[in-house]
């Protein structure tokens, strides 16, 4: 609240400056009110009357008034910034903790993805195993198979052989009865 002699001071200032009107709208209602003003700015002042023909604000502020008002808009500035820039670190900070999340998946996709070929590999290399195994078995199974008919063969060929001894032998006996 102003005091009286504060009022007078503001009135005696502002009474040679003409009164301004301006509209105000309200968005809510449609309705417009139209206010007056008179005013005076200086660096580091201001005063200024308003009125709307029934009522009248009058509002001042000296140099230190001024200054604190400067002093808030400069704290709020500063907490505004303060806090935008420990927003910009939490989200440095997210964006750190995500790549850092991301980078461990990728590692782990790709140790995923290692033994799977490993296991790829393993699982070749004993199909080769197998394979070479059973070539193995059928290339002795052959072998078997013709050294069977080898001694089958030999055995014959002694079979045939006793044949011919003994009949040689029943010739030559026969031969000397007579």
């Amino acid at each position: 609240m102003h005091n009286i002699q504060l009022t007078n001071q503001i009135l005696e200032e502002l009474k040679e400056k003409e009164w301004i009107p301006f509209t105000i709208g309200n968005s809510i209602s449609g309705e417009n009110t139209t206010l007056f003003i008179k005013s005076n700015f200086t660096h580091d002042t201001y005063s200024m009357i308003i009125s709307d023909l029934s009522l009248v604000w009058i509002k001042h502020s000296d140099s230190v008034t001024t200054l604190n008002d400067k002093n808030i808009i400069n704290n709020n500035n500063n907490n505004n910034n303060n806090n935008n820039n420990n927003n910009n670190n939490n989200n440095n900070n997210n964006n750190n903790n995500n790549n850092y999340n991301n980078n461990n998946n990728n590692n782990n996709n790709n140790n995923n993805n290692n033994n799977n070929n490993n296991n790829n590999n393993n699982n070749n290399n004993n199909n080769n195993n197998n394979n070479n195994n059973n070539n193995n078995n059928y290339n002795n199974n052959n072998n078997n198979n013709n050294n069977n008919n080898n001694n089958n063969n030999n055995n014959n060929n002694n079979n045939n052989n006793n044949n011919n001894n003994n009949n040689n032998n029943n010739n030559y006996n026969n031969n000397n009865k007579k």
